[in-house]
């Protein structure tokens, strides 16, 4: 299984696109983003799609740990809104 973070900023909105595409397994990936959720409550003006919205930024490999995997991936988030904001 692999996922796939991508990411694009819409002016037309001002707001931060994120992606993320998880194959094959759809339960799994439903976990991912139910802890996604929880970790970024505090960033409103993020958009958060099931599929590829432009460039993929990072790439992970299954871990078998959904909340640490979801974990990574709201870190590569945070870490291009901050690199968005200097």
């Amino acid at each position: 299984m692999k996922i796939e973070l991508s990411y694009q900023y819409c002016d037309l909105d001002k707001q931060h696109q994120f992606g993320i595409v998880a194959e094959p397994y759809q339960a799994y990936a439903n976990w991912i983003w139910f802890y996604m959720g929880a970790l970024l409550r505090e960033y409103p003006a993020i958009m958060l799609y099931p599929f590829q919205v432009s460039k993929v930024i990072k790439k992970y490999k299954y871990i078998n740990d959904a909340e640490r995997q979801a974990k990574y991936i709201v870190y590569q988030i945070k870490k291009k809104l901050n690199d968005q904001n200097k």
